[in-house]
Protein backbone atom coordinates (compact mmCIF):
# COMPACT_ATOMS: atom_id res chain seq x y z
CA UNK A 1 0.00 0.00 0.00
CA UNK A 2 1.47 3.35 -1.01
CA UNK A 3 0.87 6.64 0.70
CA UNK A 4 1.30 9.97 -0.93
CA UNK A 5 4.37 11.84 0.23
CA UNK A 6 3.76 15.21 1.79
CA UNK A 7 4.87 17.86 -0.65
CA UNK A 8 5.38 21.41 0.57
CA UNK A 9 4.55 24.30 -1.72
CA UNK A 10 7.56 25.57 -3.60
CA UNK A 11 7.19 29.07 -2.18
CA UNK A 12 7.37 27.65 1.37
CA UNK A 13 10.53 25.71 0.55
CA UNK A 14 12.13 28.88 -0.79
CA UNK A 15 11.03 30.78 2.31
CA UNK A 16 12.47 28.15 4.68
CA UNK A 17 15.72 28.05 2.72
CA UNK A 18 15.93 31.83 2.89
CA UNK A 19 15.35 31.84 6.64
CA UNK A 20 18.01 29.18 7.12
CA UNK A 21 20.53 31.05 4.99
CA UNK A 22 19.79 34.33 6.77
CA UNK A 23 20.16 32.74 10.20
CA UNK A 24 23.45 31.10 9.24
CA UNK A 25 24.78 34.33 7.75
CA UNK A 26 23.78 36.31 10.82
CA UNK A 27 25.49 33.80 13.10
CA UNK A 28 28.68 33.91 11.02
CA UNK A 29 28.69 37.71 10.98
CA UNK A 30 28.18 37.87 14.74
CA UNK A 31 30.99 35.37 15.24
CA UNK A 32 33.29 37.37 12.97
CA UNK A 33 32.41 40.58 14.79
CA UNK A 34 33.23 38.95 18.13
CA UNK A 35 36.58 37.71 16.85
CA UNK A 36 37.43 41.18 15.51
CA UNK A 37 36.44 42.78 18.81
CA UNK A 38 39.14 40.83 20.65
CA UNK A 39 41.84 40.77 17.97
CA UNK A 40 42.03 44.16 16.27
CA UNK A 41 44.45 46.75 17.68
CA UNK A 42 43.26 49.29 20.23
CA UNK A 43 42.72 52.84 19.00
CA UNK A 44 43.79 54.32 22.34
CA UNK A 45 46.93 55.89 20.76
CA UNK A 46 44.54 58.19 18.86
CA UNK A 47 44.06 60.10 22.11
CA UNK A 48 47.78 60.51 22.76
CA UNK A 49 48.22 63.46 20.42
CA UNK A 50 49.42 66.55 22.32
CA UNK A 51 53.16 67.33 22.19
CA UNK A 52 52.77 69.13 25.53
CA UNK A 53 51.36 65.94 27.06
CA UNK A 54 48.05 64.07 26.89
CA UNK A 55 46.39 63.49 30.26
CA UNK A 56 43.96 60.88 31.57
CA UNK A 57 41.78 61.35 34.64
CA UNK A 58 41.00 58.05 36.36
CA UNK A 59 38.29 58.30 39.00
CA UNK A 60 38.58 55.96 41.97
CA UNK A 61 42.24 55.22 41.26
CA UNK A 62 43.53 54.70 44.82
CA UNK A 63 43.48 50.92 44.37
CA UNK A 64 41.80 48.07 42.53
CA UNK A 65 40.82 48.46 38.89
CA UNK A 66 41.33 52.24 39.07
CA UNK A 67 44.95 51.78 40.03
CA UNK A 68 45.25 49.22 37.25
CA UNK A 69 43.99 51.85 34.78
CA UNK A 70 46.50 54.39 36.08
CA UNK A 71 49.42 51.98 35.72
CA UNK A 72 48.33 50.84 32.27
CA UNK A 73 47.79 54.39 30.97
CA UNK A 74 51.18 55.50 32.29
CA UNK A 75 52.82 52.56 30.53
CA UNK A 76 51.10 53.62 27.28
CA UNK A 77 52.41 57.18 27.34
CA UNK A 78 49.70 59.16 29.15
CA UNK A 79 50.14 61.47 32.10
CA UNK A 80 47.59 60.63 34.79
CA UNK A 81 45.43 62.45 37.33
CA UNK A 82 44.74 60.14 40.26
CA UNK A 83 41.37 60.64 41.94
CA UNK A 84 40.23 59.48 45.36
CA UNK A 85 38.95 60.76 48.68
CA UNK A 86 42.04 60.03 50.80
CA UNK A 87 44.75 62.58 50.04
CA UNK A 88 47.50 60.75 51.94
CA UNK A 89 46.79 57.52 50.11
CA UNK A 90 46.84 59.35 46.77
CA UNK A 91 50.14 61.05 47.62
CA UNK A 92 51.74 57.69 48.47
CA UNK A 93 50.47 56.16 45.25
CA UNK A 94 51.67 59.14 43.22
CA UNK A 95 55.19 58.80 44.65
CA UNK A 96 55.20 55.06 43.97
CA UNK A 97 54.02 55.44 40.37
CA UNK A 98 56.37 58.38 39.74
CA UNK A 99 59.32 56.18 40.70
CA UNK A 100 58.18 53.54 38.19
CA UNK A 101 57.32 55.97 35.38
CA UNK A 102 59.89 58.75 35.62
CA UNK A 103 59.06 60.18 32.19
CA UNK A 104 55.39 60.69 33.06
CA UNK A 105 53.65 63.37 35.08
CA UNK A 106 51.07 62.73 37.78
CA UNK A 107 48.65 64.88 39.73
CA UNK A 108 46.01 64.10 42.32
CA UNK A 109 42.36 65.09 42.60
CA UNK A 110 40.78 64.76 46.04
CA UNK A 111 36.98 64.44 46.03
CA UNK A 112 34.54 62.18 47.86
CA UNK A 113 32.36 60.53 45.21
CA UNK A 114 29.61 59.90 47.76
CA UNK A 115 29.30 63.64 48.49
CA UNK A 116 26.84 65.58 46.32
CA UNK A 117 28.54 68.83 47.35
CA UNK A 118 31.66 68.23 45.23
CA UNK A 119 32.92 71.36 43.45
CA UNK A 120 32.80 70.18 39.84
CA UNK A 121 33.52 73.68 38.55
CA UNK A 122 36.75 73.57 40.55
CA UNK A 123 37.58 70.16 39.09
CA UNK A 124 37.11 71.55 35.59
CA UNK A 125 39.47 74.44 36.40
CA UNK A 126 42.09 71.99 37.66
CA UNK A 127 41.83 69.95 34.45
CA UNK A 128 42.08 73.12 32.35
CA UNK A 129 45.27 74.03 34.22
CA UNK A 130 47.11 70.80 33.45
CA UNK A 131 50.51 71.19 31.72
CA UNK A 132 49.06 69.58 28.62
CA UNK A 133 45.55 68.56 27.59
CA UNK A 134 42.99 66.22 29.14
CA UNK A 135 41.99 63.70 26.45
CA UNK A 136 40.83 60.67 28.46
CA UNK A 137 38.26 60.37 31.25
CA UNK A 138 37.97 56.94 32.87
CA UNK A 139 34.80 56.77 34.97
CA UNK A 140 35.90 53.95 37.24
CA UNK A 141 34.81 55.05 40.71
CA UNK A 142 32.12 52.88 42.25
CA UNK A 143 31.47 49.87 44.43
CA UNK A 144 29.41 49.39 47.58
CA UNK A 145 31.49 51.88 49.59
CA UNK A 146 29.81 51.26 52.95
CA UNK A 147 28.27 48.37 54.81
CA UNK A 148 28.62 44.73 53.80
CA UNK A 149 29.22 43.91 50.16
CA UNK A 150 26.41 41.36 50.08
CA UNK A 151 23.24 42.35 51.89
CA UNK A 152 19.49 42.54 51.53
CA UNK A 153 18.04 45.85 50.38
CA UNK A 154 16.54 46.55 53.80
CA UNK A 155 19.80 45.50 55.46
CA UNK A 156 21.50 48.72 54.37
CA UNK A 157 20.84 52.07 56.00
CA UNK A 158 19.31 54.84 53.92
CA UNK A 159 22.65 56.67 53.91
CA UNK A 160 24.51 53.60 52.70
CA UNK A 161 22.09 53.25 49.79
CA UNK A 162 22.43 56.94 48.92
CA UNK A 163 26.23 56.65 49.08
CA UNK A 164 26.13 53.67 46.71
CA UNK A 165 23.97 55.56 44.21
CA UNK A 166 26.09 58.71 44.46
CA UNK A 167 29.42 56.90 44.04
CA UNK A 168 28.31 54.72 41.14
CA UNK A 169 25.94 56.98 39.22
CA UNK A 170 25.66 60.58 40.43
CA UNK A 171 29.39 61.40 40.58
CA UNK A 172 30.04 59.87 37.15
CA UNK A 173 27.17 61.82 35.62
CA UNK A 174 28.20 65.16 37.12
CA UNK A 175 31.94 64.93 36.45
CA UNK A 176 31.27 63.90 32.84
CA UNK A 177 28.87 66.81 32.42
CA UNK A 178 31.48 69.21 33.80
CA UNK A 179 34.34 67.91 31.65
CA UNK A 180 32.52 67.14 28.39
CA UNK A 181 33.04 70.64 26.89
CA UNK A 182 36.76 70.42 27.72
CA UNK A 183 37.08 66.95 26.22
CA UNK A 184 35.27 68.14 23.09
CA UNK A 185 37.62 71.10 22.72
CA UNK A 186 40.66 68.87 23.32
CA UNK A 187 39.45 66.17 20.94
CA UNK A 188 39.81 63.57 19.82
CA UNK A 189 39.02 62.43 23.35
CA UNK A 190 37.72 59.34 25.12
CA UNK A 191 35.14 58.77 27.85
CA UNK A 192 35.54 55.20 29.14
CA UNK A 193 32.89 54.06 31.61
CA UNK A 194 33.22 51.04 33.87
CA UNK A 195 29.98 49.11 33.71
CA UNK A 196 29.38 45.54 34.82
CA UNK A 197 28.10 42.18 33.66
CA UNK A 198 25.66 42.34 36.59
CA UNK A 199 23.35 44.09 34.12
CA UNK A 200 23.12 40.73 32.35
CA UNK A 201 23.15 38.26 35.25
CA UNK A 202 21.06 40.30 37.78
CA UNK A 203 22.54 38.83 40.98
CA UNK A 204 20.66 39.19 44.29
CA UNK A 205 22.13 40.82 47.42
CA UNK A 206 23.72 43.66 45.43
CA UNK A 207 20.49 45.04 43.98
CA UNK A 208 21.25 48.75 44.35
CA UNK A 209 24.79 48.41 42.98
CA UNK A 210 23.45 46.39 40.03
CA UNK A 211 20.82 49.05 39.42
CA UNK A 212 23.42 51.82 39.26
CA UNK A 213 25.40 49.84 36.69
CA UNK A 214 22.25 49.44 34.62
CA UNK A 215 21.91 53.21 34.75
CA UNK A 216 25.51 53.68 33.59
CA UNK A 217 24.99 51.40 30.59
CA UNK A 218 21.82 53.18 29.45
CA UNK A 219 23.08 56.69 30.25
CA UNK A 220 26.37 56.16 28.41
CA UNK A 221 24.71 54.67 25.32
CA UNK A 222 22.28 57.60 25.20
CA UNK A 223 25.16 60.06 25.66
CA UNK A 224 27.06 58.41 22.81
CA UNK A 225 24.02 58.87 20.54
CA UNK A 226 23.51 62.44 21.76
CA UNK A 227 27.10 63.30 20.88
CA UNK A 228 26.56 61.83 17.41
CA UNK A 229 23.34 63.83 16.99
CA UNK A 230 25.24 66.98 17.97
CA UNK A 231 27.83 66.24 15.30
CA UNK A 232 31.03 65.79 17.29
CA UNK A 233 31.21 61.99 17.61
CA UNK A 234 34.49 62.10 15.68
CA UNK A 235 35.86 64.23 18.53
CA UNK A 236 34.57 62.29 21.56
CA UNK A 237 34.27 58.51 21.82
CA UNK A 238 32.05 57.07 24.56
CA UNK A 239 32.63 53.42 25.45
CA UNK A 240 31.28 51.35 28.33
CA UNK A 241 33.08 48.21 29.50
CA UNK A 242 30.88 45.52 31.07
CA UNK A 243 33.39 44.23 33.60
CA UNK A 244 33.24 40.79 35.22
CA UNK A 245 34.75 39.40 38.40
CA UNK A 246 38.03 41.15 39.18
CA UNK A 247 40.27 40.40 42.15
CA UNK A 248 40.92 43.28 44.54
CA UNK A 249 41.28 44.01 48.25
CA UNK A 250 37.51 44.45 48.40
CA UNK A 251 36.70 41.34 46.34
CA UNK A 252 38.30 38.05 47.31
CA UNK A 253 35.77 35.82 45.54
CA UNK A 254 37.00 33.97 42.46
CA UNK A 255 34.82 32.65 39.67
CA UNK A 256 36.26 29.48 38.15
CA UNK A 257 38.50 30.54 35.30
CA UNK A 258 36.92 33.95 34.76
CA UNK A 259 38.56 36.17 37.40
CA UNK A 260 41.11 38.77 36.27
CA UNK A 261 43.60 40.86 38.21
CA UNK A 262 42.92 44.60 38.34
CA UNK A 263 45.74 45.30 35.88
CA UNK A 264 44.52 42.59 33.47
CA UNK A 265 41.01 44.05 33.60
CA UNK A 266 42.23 47.60 32.94
CA UNK A 267 44.40 46.41 30.05
CA UNK A 268 41.47 44.55 28.48
CA UNK A 269 39.24 47.63 28.72
CA UNK A 270 41.84 49.87 27.07
CA UNK A 271 42.49 47.25 24.40
CA UNK A 272 38.82 47.48 23.35
CA UNK A 273 38.93 51.25 22.69
CA UNK A 274 37.68 51.98 19.18
CA UNK A 275 35.85 48.64 18.85
CA UNK A 276 32.70 50.39 17.62
CA UNK A 277 30.34 49.07 20.31
CA UNK A 278 28.32 51.11 22.79
CA UNK A 279 28.93 48.48 25.47
CA UNK A 280 31.64 45.82 25.25
CA UNK A 281 32.55 42.87 27.44
CA UNK A 282 36.28 43.63 27.57
CA UNK A 283 37.80 40.18 28.05
CA UNK A 284 36.95 36.76 26.53
CA UNK A 285 36.90 35.25 30.05
CA UNK A 286 34.08 37.60 31.03
CA UNK A 287 32.29 36.81 27.76
CA UNK A 288 32.44 33.05 28.36
CA UNK A 289 31.06 33.55 31.88
CA UNK A 290 28.01 35.42 30.57
CA UNK A 291 27.26 33.14 27.58
CA UNK A 292 24.96 30.78 29.51
CA UNK A 293 22.81 33.75 30.48
CA UNK A 294 22.24 34.49 26.79
CA UNK A 295 21.75 30.87 25.70
CA UNK A 296 19.99 28.99 28.51
CA UNK A 297 16.46 29.63 29.81
CA UNK A 298 16.24 32.67 32.07
CA UNK A 299 14.54 30.84 34.94
CA UNK A 300 17.21 28.13 34.88
CA UNK A 301 20.02 30.68 35.20
CA UNK A 302 18.18 32.49 37.99
CA UNK A 303 17.93 29.23 39.91
CA UNK A 304 21.67 28.70 39.40
CA UNK A 305 22.50 32.23 40.53
CA UNK A 306 20.45 32.23 43.75
CA UNK A 307 22.44 29.60 45.74
CA UNK A 308 25.75 31.11 44.63
CA UNK A 309 24.83 34.56 45.87
CA UNK A 310 23.05 33.20 48.96
CA UNK A 311 26.31 31.50 49.97
CA UNK A 312 28.19 34.79 49.61
CA UNK A 313 25.54 36.57 51.65
CA UNK A 314 25.74 33.97 54.43
CA UNK A 315 29.54 34.20 54.48
CA UNK A 316 29.30 37.98 54.65
CA UNK A 317 26.92 37.70 57.62
CA UNK A 318 29.25 35.32 59.47
CA UNK A 319 32.25 37.57 58.81
CA UNK A 320 30.36 40.55 60.23
CA UNK A 321 29.41 38.55 63.33
CA UNK A 322 33.04 37.52 63.91
CA UNK A 323 34.14 41.13 63.55
CA UNK A 324 31.63 42.29 66.16
CA UNK A 325 32.47 39.54 68.67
Amino acid sequence: MQTDKLQLPQWLLYALAGIGASTTSYGLLQGLRTVLTYTRPSKLPRYLHYPSGSWALVTGSSDGIGRGFAEELLSRGFNVVLHGRNEQKLQRLMRELSDKHKQRQLQILVADATDTGVDFTGIKRQMQGLPGKLTVLVNNVGGIHSGKTYNTLDGYTSQQLVDCINANATFTTLITSALLPLLRDNGPSLILNCGSIVTTVHPPYIATYAGTKGYIHTWASSLRLEIKAQGYDSQVEVLTAAIGNTASSGNTYEEDGSTLTARECAKACLDRVGCGHDVVIPHPKFLLFTLPFFILPTNLMKNVMIPIMKKRFDESEKAAERKES
